[in-house]
This record gives structure tokens, sequence and C-alpha cells, in this order.
């Protein structure tokens, strides 16, 4: 019998080049958290790979950032590297997600009376949960 515990598991990356935002997801109840934000200044493949182990995702979804025309910018390539890296070094399947607006709607979800440095602490979590939030919406 397979542990199923984990089976729904899905993480979620908003790469940034100072801070990746991350959430959780379930697929099968279709929630979603946000769950912590690395920083660039610390072993980040470090990090990646206690969050793969910790929650045994069946893969992960990266924010794929783009032109509002859909065109590819620096960020987009950076978003693409990263993935790539994730799907070499730990062997998790990677699925690209369009991430248009996703820091606008986690900027609306952020309590204003929150102190500035939290708020930027919360961003980018937020946008990982949005960008897995429109994914999960996306697959059914």
């Amino acid at each position: 019998m397979s542990n199923t515990s984990h089976a729904a598991n899905v993480l979620a990356f908003d790469y940034g080049s100072k801070r990746i935002g991350v959430a959780l997801g379930d697929i099968y109840a279709r929630s979603a958290q946000a769950i912590t934000t690395l920083h660039d200044d610390t072993d980040i493949w470090t990090q990646v790979n206690h969050l793969l182990r910790q929650y045994a995702p069946n893969y992960v979804v990266v924010g794929w950032p783009r032109g509002l025309d859909g065109q590819h910018t620096s960020q987009t390539h950076a978003a693409e590297e990263f993935a790539h890296e994730l799907r070499t070094r730990f062997g998790v399947e990677v699925v690209l997600q369009d991430e248009a607006l996703s820091s606008e709607e986690a900027q609306r979800r952020i309590n204003p009376k929150l102190p500035i440095r939290k708020q930027r602490e919360l961003i980018d979590a937020l946008a990982a949960q949005v960008i897995l939030e429109d994914y999960m919406r996306e697959q059914n």
C-alpha cells in the first residue's frame, strides 16, 4: 500500500534574483498556502532540498514570468534556469506556470498594517501561493 499522506502535495516557487517565495498545495483539496521565503544570501539549494524532503511533493510548479504581451524577458530566462536546476539536481517533475499579475494579487492580500519589512517577507511567499492557486484552477 502506498503512502498517500503526501500524494497530493505540490510545492510552488516564485523565483526572484534576491528572494524565492514558496507555497505548499494539496491538489485534491485544491488548497494552497504560503510557507516561506528563501533568500539568495544563503545556500538556496540546501534549503530547497530540505523543503523537497520535508514535503515530498509529487511535482513542483515554478512561476514563469513574461512580459504583458507574452514575450520573454531576462526574468523568464532566470526562472527557466531555476526550473532546469530543480529537475537536474533533484529529479523532480517541474511545471512552468504563467505568473502574470501574481505579485499584484499577493500585494492585495497583505495586511497594510504590517511593518514594511514583514510585508516584503510575505509578498514572495504569497505570490507563490497565487501562482499555485492559478495552476490548480487551470487544472480543473
